[in-house]
């Protein structure tokens, strides 16, 4: 299963906001749960607000978003998902040409 991606993706030049990975092709972005959700940035509530607002920032920028918890990626619910989201897009989809005689 290959999925072009980027990790520590900065979506915004101008704010230090980055996600742990963006799907190219998707223009997904995704969250491994921990930071700001487990007490880190010292676990201040104007911090959690700062966090939660860049995901409306990538919505109006187009992106999609995704939040993993460690737990999803160790019992493979993260990887289901993965195959999940390519499924549903499915085959690269082409035009054929047709040759004139």
């Amino acid at each position: 299963m290959e999925i072009k991606y980027e990790e520590y993706f900065h979506f915004k030049s101008t704010k230090h906001w980055r996600f742990d990975f963006h799907l190219i092709e998707y223009r997904m972005l995704i969250e491994i749960a921990g930071g700001p959700w487990s007490g880190g940035r010292k676990g201040k509530l104007a911090t959690k607000a700062w966090s939660i607002d860049r995901y409306d920032h990538a919505e109006e920028m187009g992106y999609r978003f995704q939040q993993f918890l460690p737990a999803d990626i160790n019992m493979g619910r993260a990887t289901m998902w993965l195959r999940n989201l390519k499924a549903s897009y499915g085959p690269v989809q082409t035009i054929p040409t047709i040759e004139s005689d």
